[in-house]
């Protein structure tokens, strides 16, 4: 499928334009950077995921085939699609970058950056979990646990009743 059809043979087309890739942590890098690749734990990237997302225009479709995740799907992926992509990291990543067990990642494009930028406080706001994020145990549940349940239920309620 990404290789596939007009748009396919764009995205093999713009592959072959290229010869190899640069990779440095963002703030010590020497050129303009095609694609942004961020691991964290699951809380971090949550908040990486809405800031991209945050105003429900876009919202983030990824893949995963479980080998090449961080360098294919990660760095690739984003620079050929225009599209984030959420990421498991495998063996190289664990041995070489010493990503811990507990991390994932999500490689997005250069150009979304200040996307991030400008909304990703705004994803700890009362409609999301915040940070530090601190678990809970909960008994009678109900909507109001959290905020964005009784929110999207109104806003079904009233697409409903349209």
């Amino acid at each position: 499928m990404l290789f596939s059809g007009p748009e396919g043979e764009a995205r093999l087309a713009r592959a072959r334009e290229h010869k190899g890739l640069v990779a440095s942590p963002l703030h010590k890098a020497l050129l303009e950077p095609d694609t942004v690749l961020v691991f964290g734990n699951g809380v971090h990237i949550t908040h990486i995921i809405h800031a991209l997302c945050y105003d429900y225009k876009a919202p983030i479709v990824s893949v995963f085939e479980g080998f090449g995740e961080s360098c294919l799907m990660g760095g690739l992926l984003p620079f050929l699609t225009s599209q984030p992509q959420v990421v498991i990291p495998g063996m190289g990543d664990r041995a070489f970058a010493g990503i811990t067990p507990d991390e994932i990642g999500i490689g997005f494009p250069a150009a979304s950056l200040p996307t991030v930028v400008e909304n990703l406080f705004k994803t700890g706001g009362p409609m999301n979990i915040g940070m530090p994020f601190k678990t809970m145990m909960p008994s009678n549940l109900t909507e109001s646990i959290t905020p964005g349940f009784a929110y999207l239920r109104k806003v079904v309620d009233e697409k409903k009743n349209k």
